[in-house]
């Protein structure tokens, strides 16, 4: 039978484990498979100065880990806002529409432009759609058309930042109505990508090396930075696809960092919960420490 006090450890362990933010969970489980050893959380309580976790090996050793999500906040905040709109009725619509739209803003943190273009689609959109309907149209997309309603209609839709409008007739047992979905975006990638994003983050602004130097010089032997790599962000567009660049080049295109003092850190890229599992071995897992670069990616079985 345990002791009073050691059912108190036992439960404040499961509750820290209980309450670990989705992402750092998941770092934390893929490092345990990578290493093996176990985590435990040291963020909790509302210790905002401590790192995320330390994971512990048996014979002694730890690791302070501190991970951080390379997302772009307007991009998060367009996609949730857009969610609370979707499936949106437009009385007079006759046709089900699948409306893409790029993220608005000049850059990652451009918060008021996210919620000045939902008052626009909200306000602009309907008569858009409408007026497509008018004139027999089941689709807009980019166009270099002459004519001049094209034109008008070009307009209006690079005003609201709409990549492109499809629509198909409603089934029986359905309404018509408007989804919404992201636009497809390209351009240019490479290893350079990912430095730059593991330079951000190492920088003093960030603000996530603090927490781990303080490990290190509390006793703990090694610590070390894990950054996600987000799928889908448009201001954040070439930085994950970066990795996919890497397993068909390898590693020789990435340049060293200064690690600030820590001991490695990780990249790896993020699709979120349901599949983090197939991430794994979808893209490498990179780490860099004194040695260099490493590819950990776990790989399936034949």
């Amino acid at each position: 039978m345990f002791e009073d006090d050691e059912w108190e450890m036992i439960l404040a362990d499961a509750k820290a484990l209980s309450s670990m933010p989705p992402d750092e969970r998941r770092a934390a489980e893929l490092l345990k498979q990578l290493l093996g050893g176990e985590y435990k959380p040291r963020d909790v309580d509302g210790a905002q100065s401590t790192h995320d976790f330390d994971l512990c090996f048996g014979n002694g050793k730890v690791f302070a880990v501190e991970v951080t999500t390379d997302a772009s906040a307007v991009d998060r905040a367009f996609s949730n806002q857009i969610k609370q709109i979707d499936s949106l009725e437009v009385p007079g619509l006759t046709r089900v529409w699948v409306v893409d739209l790029v993220t608005p803003g000049v850059g990652p943190d451009d918060q008021q432009a996210s919620k000045k273009r939902i008052k626009e689609l909200k306000a602009n959109l309907p008569a858009l759609l409408l007026k497509l309907e008018q004139l027999g149209r089941t689709e807009l997309t980019v166009s270099r058309s002459a004519n001049c309603d094209d034109a008008e209609l070009q307009e209006e839709r690079r005003g609201l930042d709409v990549q492109s409008c499809f629509s198909r007739a409603v089934s029986i047992d359905e309404s018509p109505r408007v989804c919404f979905g992201e636009a497809t975006y390209g351009g240019a990638t490479g290893p350079s990508m990912i430095i730059n994003t593991v330079k951000e983050k190492l920088a003093p602004e960030a603000r996530k090396v603090d927490k781990l130097v303080r490990a290190k010089e509390a006793g703990t032997p090694e610590a070390h930075l894990f950054v996600w790599l987000t799928v889908g962000d448009q201001h954040k567009a070439g930085r994950s696809e970066a990795m996919s660049f890497l397993r068909h080049t390898g590693l020789g295109g990435l340049s060293r960092v200064d690690l600030q003092g820590i001991d490695a850190v990780w990249v790896a890229v993020d699709a979120g919960p349901a599949h983090a599992r197939d991430c794994r071995h979808d893209w490498p897992i990179l780490c860099f420490d004194k040695d260099g670069w490493h590819d950990w990616q776990l790989r399936r079985s034949p």
